[in-house]
C-alpha cells in the first residue's frame, strides 16, 4: 500500500507530533530531520495520506 519511504515519513510526523494540535511541528524542520527536501517530504507525507484515506474509505462501504 505503501512505499518505505512513505512509510518512513508518516511514521515520521505521526512520531514527531505533527497531527497533534499543540505547536505541530513544520514540514520545513521534519524534512531536515530526514536529510530530504521540504518539497519532497511533503510529497510523501501527501501521497501516503491519501493511500491511507483511500484504503479508509474503501474499507466504510
Amino acid at each position: 500500500m505503501l512505499t518505505e519511504r512513505q512509510q518512513e515519513v508518516i511514521r515520521h510526523a505521526v512520531l514527531r507530533g505533527y497531527y497533534e494540535n499543540n505547536g505541530n511541528p513544520k514540514i520545513k524542520d521534519l524534512a531536515e530531520e530526514l536529510g530530504i527536501s521540504r518539497s519532497t517530504y511533503g510529497g510523501h507525507l501527501s501521497e501516503a495520506e491519501k493511500a491511507i484515506l483511500k484504503k479508509v474509505g474503501s474499507d466504510l462501504e
